[in-house]
Protein backbone atom coordinates (compact mmCIF):
# COMPACT_ATOMS: atom_id res chain seq x y z
CA UNK A 1 0.00 0.00 0.00
CA UNK A 2 1.26 3.49 -0.49
CA UNK A 3 2.08 5.77 1.66
CA UNK A 4 0.45 8.86 0.73
CA UNK A 5 1.39 11.19 3.29
CA UNK A 6 5.21 10.84 2.73
CA UNK A 7 4.59 10.57 -0.91
CA UNK A 8 3.31 13.95 -0.19
CA UNK A 9 5.49 14.72 1.34
CA UNK A 10 8.66 13.59 -0.88
CA UNK A 11 6.61 15.85 -3.06
CA UNK A 12 6.86 18.93 -1.10
CA UNK A 13 10.44 18.50 -0.77
CA UNK A 14 11.47 18.06 -4.42
CA UNK A 15 9.22 21.22 -5.49
CA UNK A 16 11.19 22.83 -2.18
CA UNK A 17 14.61 21.66 -3.82
CA UNK A 18 13.54 22.79 -7.35
CA UNK A 19 12.70 26.39 -6.04
CA UNK A 20 15.75 26.76 -4.16
CA UNK A 21 17.77 25.78 -7.33
CA UNK A 22 15.35 28.51 -9.17
CA UNK A 23 16.40 31.18 -7.01
CA UNK A 24 20.17 30.56 -7.91
CA UNK A 25 20.08 29.57 -11.81
CA UNK A 26 21.02 33.26 -12.62
CA UNK A 27 24.22 31.68 -13.07
CA UNK A 28 23.07 29.25 -16.49
CA UNK A 29 21.58 33.02 -17.76
CA UNK A 30 18.57 34.89 -17.31
CA UNK A 31 15.40 33.57 -19.33
CA UNK A 32 12.13 35.80 -19.72
CA UNK A 33 9.25 34.48 -17.00
CA UNK A 34 5.95 35.23 -17.34
CA UNK A 35 4.55 39.01 -17.62
CA UNK A 36 1.76 40.39 -16.80
CA UNK A 37 -0.98 39.68 -20.35
CA UNK A 38 0.74 36.69 -21.08
CA UNK A 39 -1.22 33.20 -21.41
CA UNK A 40 0.15 29.35 -20.66
CA UNK A 41 -2.07 26.25 -22.35
CA UNK A 42 -0.70 23.23 -20.33
CA UNK A 43 -1.76 19.53 -21.09
CA UNK A 44 -1.03 16.78 -18.55
CA UNK A 45 -1.69 13.59 -17.48
CA UNK A 46 -2.45 13.36 -13.86
CA UNK A 47 -2.60 10.32 -11.40
CA UNK A 48 -5.20 10.70 -8.71
CA UNK A 49 -4.86 8.41 -5.56
CA UNK A 50 -7.44 8.58 -2.61
CA UNK A 51 -6.24 7.74 0.74
CA UNK A 52 -7.85 7.53 4.26
CA UNK A 53 -11.17 6.14 2.81
CA UNK A 54 -14.03 6.24 5.08
CA UNK A 55 -17.80 5.26 4.46
CA UNK A 56 -21.06 4.35 5.94
CA UNK A 57 -23.54 2.16 4.03
CA UNK A 58 -26.88 1.60 5.47
CA UNK A 59 -29.10 -1.45 5.37
CA UNK A 60 -26.16 -3.89 4.06
CA UNK A 61 -22.95 -2.28 5.56
CA UNK A 62 -19.53 -2.72 4.28
CA UNK A 63 -17.28 0.09 3.05
CA UNK A 64 -16.78 2.13 -0.24
CA UNK A 65 -13.46 1.40 -2.00
CA UNK A 66 -12.45 4.17 -5.17
CA UNK A 67 -9.03 3.06 -6.79
CA UNK A 68 -6.54 5.69 -8.12
CA UNK A 69 -7.33 7.24 -11.56
CA UNK A 70 -5.66 8.48 -14.56
CA UNK A 71 -6.61 12.01 -15.82
CA UNK A 72 -6.26 13.87 -18.65
CA UNK A 73 -6.61 17.52 -18.26
CA UNK A 74 -5.64 20.73 -19.72
CA UNK A 75 -5.46 24.44 -17.86
CA UNK A 76 -5.35 27.81 -18.79
CA UNK A 77 -3.85 30.72 -17.10
CA UNK A 78 -3.98 34.23 -17.70
CA UNK A 79 -1.52 36.64 -15.75
CA UNK A 80 -2.96 39.54 -14.61
CA UNK A 81 0.70 40.58 -13.04
CA UNK A 82 3.81 39.31 -13.79
CA UNK A 83 3.29 37.16 -10.45
CA UNK A 84 0.03 36.09 -10.39
CA UNK A 85 -2.30 34.15 -12.58
CA UNK A 86 -6.07 32.63 -12.94
CA UNK A 87 -6.13 29.27 -13.47
CA UNK A 88 -9.41 27.52 -14.99
CA UNK A 89 -8.46 23.62 -15.00
CA UNK A 90 -11.01 21.13 -16.31
CA UNK A 91 -10.31 17.01 -17.20
CA UNK A 92 -12.54 14.05 -17.70
CA UNK A 93 -12.14 10.78 -15.43
CA UNK A 94 -13.68 7.19 -15.22
CA UNK A 95 -14.09 5.92 -11.51
CA UNK A 96 -14.80 2.08 -10.32
CA UNK A 97 -16.43 1.76 -7.71
CA UNK A 98 -16.99 -1.41 -5.93
CA UNK A 99 -18.39 -1.94 -1.79
CA UNK A 100 -16.18 -4.45 0.04
CA UNK A 101 -17.38 -6.31 3.18
CA UNK A 102 -20.94 -5.68 2.80
CA UNK A 103 -23.81 -8.70 4.09
CA UNK A 104 -23.87 -10.10 0.71
CA UNK A 105 -20.48 -9.76 0.03
CA UNK A 106 -17.93 -7.69 -2.08
CA UNK A 107 -20.24 -5.79 -4.75
CA UNK A 108 -19.14 -3.95 -7.80
CA UNK A 109 -21.60 -1.12 -7.73
CA UNK A 110 -20.29 0.00 -11.51
CA UNK A 111 -18.69 2.86 -13.03
CA UNK A 112 -19.25 6.65 -13.44
CA UNK A 113 -17.42 9.62 -15.64
CA UNK A 114 -16.89 12.62 -14.08
CA UNK A 115 -15.83 16.26 -15.11
CA UNK A 116 -13.77 18.08 -12.88
CA UNK A 117 -13.42 22.19 -13.18
CA UNK A 118 -11.77 23.87 -11.15
CA UNK A 119 -10.25 27.21 -10.79
CA UNK A 120 -7.47 29.07 -8.70
CA UNK A 121 -5.26 31.56 -8.46
CA UNK A 122 -1.37 30.66 -8.35
CA UNK A 123 1.57 32.86 -7.22
CA UNK A 124 4.56 32.50 -9.63
CA UNK A 125 7.73 32.91 -7.46
CA UNK A 126 10.58 35.30 -8.69
CA UNK A 127 13.26 33.45 -10.23
CA UNK A 128 15.80 34.13 -13.31
CA UNK A 129 16.60 30.92 -14.18
CA UNK A 130 14.70 27.99 -15.91
CA UNK A 131 12.46 26.85 -13.34
CA UNK A 132 9.22 28.77 -12.97
CA UNK A 133 7.59 27.26 -9.49
CA UNK A 134 4.06 28.20 -8.22
CA UNK A 135 1.71 27.53 -5.69
CA UNK A 136 -2.07 28.07 -5.33
CA UNK A 137 -5.75 27.51 -4.49
CA UNK A 138 -9.03 27.37 -5.62
CA UNK A 139 -11.99 24.95 -5.76
CA UNK A 140 -13.12 21.94 -7.70
CA UNK A 141 -16.65 21.49 -8.67
CA UNK A 142 -17.67 17.92 -10.51
CA UNK A 143 -19.99 16.79 -12.74
CA UNK A 144 -21.21 13.65 -12.90
CA UNK A 145 -22.32 11.52 -15.67
CA UNK A 146 -22.68 8.13 -17.56
CA UNK A 147 -22.89 6.06 -14.73
CA UNK A 148 -23.18 2.37 -15.50
CA UNK A 149 -24.43 -0.03 -13.13
CA UNK A 150 -22.27 -3.64 -12.65
CA UNK A 151 -23.70 -5.85 -10.47
CA UNK A 152 -26.81 -7.84 -10.08
CA UNK A 153 -27.89 -6.07 -6.74
CA UNK A 154 -27.22 -2.61 -8.26
CA UNK A 155 -30.17 -1.33 -11.05
CA UNK A 156 -29.25 2.39 -10.73
CA UNK A 157 -26.90 4.82 -8.93
CA UNK A 158 -26.16 8.31 -8.39
CA UNK A 159 -22.93 10.54 -7.11
CA UNK A 160 -22.86 13.69 -5.94
CA UNK A 161 -20.15 15.57 -4.60
CA UNK A 162 -20.67 19.41 -3.32
CA UNK A 163 -17.01 21.90 -4.27
CA UNK A 164 -14.00 20.87 -3.19
CA UNK A 165 -11.09 23.29 -1.81
CA UNK A 166 -7.63 22.84 -3.33
CA UNK A 167 -3.83 23.66 -2.69
CA UNK A 168 -1.51 23.56 -4.98
CA UNK A 169 2.36 23.37 -5.84
CA UNK A 170 4.45 22.86 -8.60
CA UNK A 171 6.79 24.79 -11.57
CA UNK A 172 7.26 25.11 -15.00
CA UNK A 173 10.87 24.11 -16.55
CA UNK A 174 11.49 26.75 -19.88
CA UNK A 175 12.28 24.61 -22.70
CA UNK A 176 12.77 27.90 -24.85
CA UNK A 177 10.68 30.96 -25.04
CA UNK A 178 7.57 28.90 -26.13
CA UNK A 179 7.73 25.52 -24.55
CA UNK A 180 8.11 24.72 -20.90
CA UNK A 181 7.73 21.09 -19.15
CA UNK A 182 5.40 21.51 -16.17
CA UNK A 183 4.59 19.56 -12.97
CA UNK A 184 2.12 19.60 -10.26
CA UNK A 185 1.15 18.35 -7.19
CA UNK A 186 -2.56 18.83 -5.58
CA UNK A 187 -4.51 18.27 -2.20
CA UNK A 188 -8.41 18.03 -2.88
CA UNK A 189 -9.75 18.74 0.61
CA UNK A 190 -12.89 16.15 -0.62
CA UNK A 191 -16.30 17.27 1.34
CA UNK A 192 -18.57 13.92 2.02
CA UNK A 193 -19.73 12.76 -1.07
CA UNK A 194 -23.19 10.74 -1.56
CA UNK A 195 -23.92 7.70 -3.53
CA UNK A 196 -27.23 6.68 -3.94
CA UNK A 197 -29.14 3.82 -5.17
CA UNK A 198 -32.72 2.43 -4.56
CA UNK A 199 -33.36 3.70 -0.71
CA UNK A 200 -29.57 2.49 0.09
CA UNK A 201 -27.67 5.65 0.51
CA UNK A 202 -23.97 5.69 1.07
CA UNK A 203 -21.77 8.46 2.42
CA UNK A 204 -17.77 8.46 2.16
CA UNK A 205 -15.25 11.11 2.81
CA UNK A 206 -11.21 10.40 1.78
CA UNK A 207 -8.38 12.59 1.14
CA UNK A 208 -6.73 12.58 -2.60
CA UNK A 209 -3.90 13.69 -3.87
CA UNK A 210 -2.83 14.40 -7.25
CA UNK A 211 0.39 14.42 -9.03
CA UNK A 212 0.37 15.57 -12.82
CA UNK A 213 3.55 16.46 -15.28
CA UNK A 214 3.35 17.21 -18.82
CA UNK A 215 3.77 20.40 -21.29
CA UNK A 216 2.99 23.95 -21.65
CA UNK A 217 2.57 26.43 -24.31
CA UNK A 218 3.34 30.50 -23.79
CA UNK A 219 0.96 32.36 -26.15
Amino acid sequence: MVNVPFVLRALLTLFGTFAAHAAVAHNIGSWRGFASGDVAIRARVTRIVPYNQKSIVDAIGGRIDVPPMVLPDVDISVFAADRWSVTGQAGLVKTDITLRDTAYGDIDVGSVWSLPVSLAAQYHLPTKGRFKPFVGAGVVVSWYFGEKPADRYIHDFRVSTPPTPQIKAGFDYQLNDTWFATFEAKRLFTPTQTIENEGVTIRMSLDTVTVGAGMALRL
